[in-house]
């Protein structure tokens, strides 16, 4: 038997949609690894706190638990920081040896003549905003991706970014610009 689907705006404060733990466990995953306001779970956490259903409780705090982890916020402090063209902010995030290609240049430096690189770059091309419009991470979840939009005074480049986890950090190893 398939079920239906639910979505946040079909929930009610209903005693129903309370035993639905699963729902509520599988939209608050989709919740918390798309980066949406966890605010957003009220409703089902009202309808879970006034029917005092336990097992829902446990398999919250577990969720939440599991998910608190994931390098969200790093990934948002790297994305910032491509928005406003904060080399400093950038290279606290690079590994020693970073694959970095902009127009024209393509190779593997250091830490250090990545960032003076990068200061070149943003210096020519003043960013303006950074739109993210893809990110995922590796079966093992040892490596992360994102691909996204740079919007620059000289026009827009893709830009890729990969990261790799070392002692329980994510450090960028490749940076592509692509112009588009």
């Amino acid at each position: 038997m398939r079920m239906k689907p639910y979505s946040l705006r079909d929930l009610t404060y209903s005693k129903q949609f309370a035993t639905r733990w699963d729902v509520f466990i599988l939209n608050c995953v989709y919740i918390t690894t798309r980066q949406i306001h966890l605010g957003q779970c009220e409703k089902y956490l009202q309808a879970i706190f006034l029917t005092h259903n336990h097992f829902a409780m446990k398999s919250l705090l577990l969720v939440l638990f599991a998910f608190s982890a994931f390098p969200l916020g790093q990934l948002d402090t790297i994305t910032q920081a491509m928005s406003n063209g904060d080399v400093a902010t950038l290279s606290t995030f690079m590994d020693e040896s970073v694959e970095l290609a902009i127009p024209g240049d393509e190779n593997s430096y250091n830490k250090a003549k990545a960032a003076e690189l990068l200061k070149v770059f943003f210096g020519k091309n003043t960013p303006k905003a950074f739109n993210l419009a893809h990110q995922g991470s590796s079966k093992g979840s040892d490596s992360l991706y994102c691909i996204g939009n740079l919007a620059t005074s000289t026009g827009v480049f893709r830009v890729y970014i990969y990261l790799h986890a070392d002692d329980g950090k994510y450090l960028i190893q490749e940076l592509r610009f692509d112009k588009e």
